[in-house]
């Protein structure tokens, strides 16, 4: 697991910030939605 880097290079770099966009989003969109009932 030393070996791991989860930034060894721009498409996982990439890949990843839109993991944490996506999530970000869902979650904003979820507790608008809440907020709305």
């Amino acid at each position: 697991m030393s070996q791991f880097n989860p930034l060894r290079n721009e498409r996982d770099a990439f890949r990843v910030l839109l993991y944490v966009l996506a999530v970000a989003a869902v979650v904003l969109v979820a507790t608008l939605v809440i907020q709305a009932l």
